[in-house]
């Protein structure tokens, strides 16, 4: 992330991640000079308006100025890589009340097997993602089930 400050106080942000970016500030024609500058260097293409960057979805309201960024879709696409796109959706994914131990972990032999199968690290970087981006309430759960990894 570049951050410039204009002279009249303003600020434009250049947000860039591998051949994606996203340029965002007040001042349009400082924006366009950017832009300008950037095309003459590099080969770009111009996308207009920002629907999507990194799995985020993003709504603007200009008249009520407000920014929504949701990521619902890769959260549909975590669930389903994992068989897990018909859960129950719950706002508390777990508990503080609830106890993970390692006396949880299966103690069958052929449990264990299939668990073993289970791609857990996947799963929680995942979900780790959401968390990071737009989901801070998966904070807790995350920490808890990578104790187990």
């Amino acid at each position: 992330m570049y951050i410039w400050q204009l002279a009249d106080e303003s600020r434009i942000y250049l947000i860039l991640y591998v051949d994606d970016m996203l340029i965002a500030g007040s001042n349009q024609a400082e924006i366009g000079k950017l832009k300008r500058s950037l095309h003459d260097k590099f080969a770009m293409k111009e996308l207009g308006q920002a629907r999507h960057i990194l799995g985020m979805r993003i709504e603007r309201n200009r008249t009520t100025k407000t920014l929504w960024l949701s990521q619902s879709d890769y959260i549909q696409k975590v669930l389903k890589r994992f068989n897990m796109d018909n859960v129950k959706p719950t706002l508390t994914p777990l508990r503080t009340t609830n106890r993970i131990s390692h006396k949880d972990s299966p103690s069958i032999k052929l449990e264990r097997k299939l668990n073993g199968k289970i791609p857990y690290a996947s799963t929680i970087s995942g979900i780790m993602y959401a968390m990071v981006a737009t989901r801070l309430h998966l904070a807790y759960v995350v920490g808890v089930v990578s104790r187990y990894m």
